[in-house]
């Protein structure tokens, strides 16, 4: 699964094993997804900031996902210091994570700045609400990558 760690596996009414997050209402079948994507994308111009997609399947659907941008040019990426931003489902929501390049906000000093996109209610609807935000959010992350950059390098002073 995904690096959500707010999981725990439960079984359901059918004795099929699920994946429960912490908060109550959101499960991902264990042992039943497929990973389908877990690959890096080079976003131009080259040498700026890869893309690492991993995304896995259930009935034909994206049931878990992360898109993680990472600036190439950090010399060791072990900290994370590496992230740009990311978009994932954790905690029972598909959410964005912008990162800043010297680790705090220049006026909140916040590490990060987390937006909620989309509650994960119950189980069929979340599985809805987490294949249709994937596409859209892949097509943020490859088409609006650079302000993303922006964002990061400067800290949150550039919006655009």
């Amino acid at each position: 699964m995904s690096e959500c760690k707010s999981l725990a596996k439960v079984e359901d009414n059918d004795g099929l094993s699920i994946w429960q997050s912490a908060r109550p209402t959101f499960t991902t079948p264990a042992g039943k997804c497929r990973k389908v994507l877990d690959n890096a994308i080079v976003l131009q111009p080259e040498g700026t900031c890869t893309l690492h997609v991993v995304a896995w399947n259930y009935r034909g659907k994206i049931v878990d996902f992360a898109l993680t941008q990472m600036a190439d040019e950090v010399e060791d990426p072990r900290n994370g210091d590496d992230h740009v931003a990311r978009y994932d489902c954790c905690h029972s929501e598909v959410h964005k994570h912008q990162y800043f390049r010297s680790g705090h906000h220049f006026q909140t000093g916040a590490k990060e700045q987390r937006t909620v996109i989309a509650k994960i209610e119950s189980q069929d609807p979340s599985w809805e609400t987490i294949d249709a935000e994937y596409d859209r959010y892949y097509d943020d992350m490859t088409e609006s990558w650079a302000a993303n950059y922006r964002r990061w390098d400067s800290d949150g002073r550039e919006q655009q």
